[in-house]
């Protein structure tokens, strides 16, 4: 006796949520045939949209946009332009999403809005259109944009529940990961704090989506040097999260990794160190020794033990992240070539080039394969691998990896962010070994305009765009801009001392 379209589709969601994706697939389609059969439409509708959830948790992305396809025109031949067929295009938008193809997701977020404009009864959908329009804007580069349509959402909530609705704050926490992602912090920051305002009403202070702004929020401060408030930030969204979570939730990890960071960027590489271990404890307790957040913690700490000129201990830890992450990821993963990265500069430090060149290649093909040849996640090994050349005498070869990292940095990002300038400061460094004074001058200062820019004069980020121009002003005999960039160094130097200091000092 053959199944029925109903018994199909329960077959098809219980064997998804069992994880035997290949068989839910099977049934899934079978269950659309079933429904072709009966000449339903609307069951014929339903198969299809569940055949398409099946097919993208297989990973058969290609199979749900042709079925996700043929259910939009199925819809509209029923309901015209409804708030189901808007559904539907909203679930094929966010697909693209998912898969990163944000130009398309766009097009069809917009198709979306328009008839949610059009119909006028589902303000949450045209909530949800706006923000996965803001995301597709904020991954394509527009800042602006992505604003502009959360600005609009959050209008669109105001209107239906009022000013004072949760449903805000999530919206303003979304703001300010688009400003600081611009490193506008002051702009991210009074967006959550507007958000921490809401949420303290509801759903309280001790909540750990109030824990999780705040740590938001200290990354603004972080971002602009202010150690001091950050840490204690980072500290309190960890005690918020410690009394209402188990102590080996992950997400308490996630949390001290934070405040590890960025005593890693404050320079306290004790401290650092201390937090890591932490995080290793946690997140084996919570998954286990053989698990991709256990790597990363493993990889971090790797990295401090290098900071801090710990080789013996450095290596064991690298060892164990990169064989973690091989049995986890495989063998051509970028998370296996961040740790063959880290193990390489192991062997620079101490002077075993010829040890670490292999290391760094074996990286940069693996993520060039992943991410093609011009894509700014291969820039780390580029650069690295340049200073493993220049240890050799590979001088020039090491000069051609950095002019190509400034370019694909540029051609990304344009002349204009951090990212690019940090490449231009890379390249001015290797001129300046090479003796290129006037061009390390004329590279090295246009990255120190866009650093002040962004930063600020005394940042301690200025620090080392400072001090290479008043190194390379010394070899030209330019006295007056020697002295000059020597005070700003000093400057940099004395504000992040400062800052440091302030995170034993700061309580509130």
């Amino acid at each position: 006796m053959s199944q029925t379209f109903e018994e199909l589709n329960q077959k098809a969601i219980e064997l998804m949520e069992k994880g035997d994706l290949e068989s839910a697939v099977k049934a899934a389609e079978e269950a659309v045939r079933a429904a072709q059969q009966t000449g339903d439409d609307s069951k014929k509708l339903l198969g299809l949209s569940n055949l398409s959830q099946v097919q993208q948790s297989a990973g058969d992305f290609e199979g749900a946009e042709e079925t996700l396809t043929k259910a939009i025109e199925l819809s509209r031949s029923i309901s015209g332009d409804s708030n189901e067929t808007a559904d539907l295009i909203g679930n094929l938008a966010v697909m693209y999403s998912y898969c990163k193809e944000y130009e398309n997701a766009e097009q069809v977020f917009r198709e979306e809005l328009e008839i949610r404009d059009k119909v006028g009864t589902d303000y949450q959908g045209v909530v949800q259109a706006l923000q996965g329009l803001a995301e597709c804007q904020m991954e394509l580069q527009n800042p602006r944009e992505a604003v502009d349509y959360l600005d609009q959402a959050v209008s669109v909530i105001e209107n239906k529940e009022g000013k004072e609705s949760t449903n805000i704050a999530p919206l303003l926490v979304n703001k300010a990961v688009v400003f600081t992602r611009s490193y506008e912090y002051e702009k991210a920051g009074e967006a959550l704090r507007e958000a921490l305002r809401i949420y303290e009403k509801n759903p309280g202070p001790d909540h750990p989506v109030f824990a999780d702004t705040l740590a938001r929020l200290a990354e603004t401060y972080e971002g602009r040097g202010a150690f001091g408030p950050a840490e204690s930030l980072y500290t309190q969204a960890v005690g918020i999260l410690s009394n209402v979570l188990d102590k080996n939730d992950p997400e308490i990890g996630r949390k001290i990794e934070n405040l590890a960071q960025m005593y890693i960027r404050s320079g306290q590489y004790e401290k650092a160190e201390e937090q890591f271990k932490n995080v290793i404890s946690v997140y084996t307790a919570a998954y286990g020794r053989e698990n991709a957040d256990t790597a990363q913690a493993l990889n971090d700490l790797g990295e401090v033990y290098l900071a801090r000129e710990k080789t013996a201990e450095a290596f064991p830890v690298l060892s164990e992240a990169l064989e973690i992450r091989e049995k986890v990821f495989g063998p051509d993963h970028p998370a296996v070539a961040q740790t063959l990265n880290n193990i390489a500069v192991l062997h620079e430090n101490k002077g075993e080039y010829q040890k670490s060149i292999p290391l760094h290649e074996r990286a940069l093909e693996i993520r060039k394969s992943v991410f093609g040849d011009d894509h700014p996640a291969i820039t780390q090994s580029l650069e690295n691998l340049a200073a493993a050349y220049n240890g050799t005498g590979r001088f020039q070869e090491a000069e051609d990896l950095l002019r190509k990292s400034v370019d694909i940095w540029q051609n990304y990002l344009g002349d204009d962010n951090p990212a690019t300038a940090q490449a231009q400061i890379n390249l001015a460094t290797v001129l300046f070994q090479r003796s290129k004074f006037r061009e390390a001058q004329r590279v090295m200062s246009k990255a120190k305009d866009v650093m002040e820019k962004h930063f600020g004069q005394g940042h301690p980020e200025m620090a080392l765009p400072y001090k290479a121009l008043a190194a390379i002003a010394k070899k030209l005999n330019n006295k007056a801009d020697e002295d000059k960039y020597a005070a700003l160094f000093n400057e940099c130097e004395m504000n992040r001392k400062a800052a440091a200091n302030d995170t034993t000092s700061n309580k509130n």
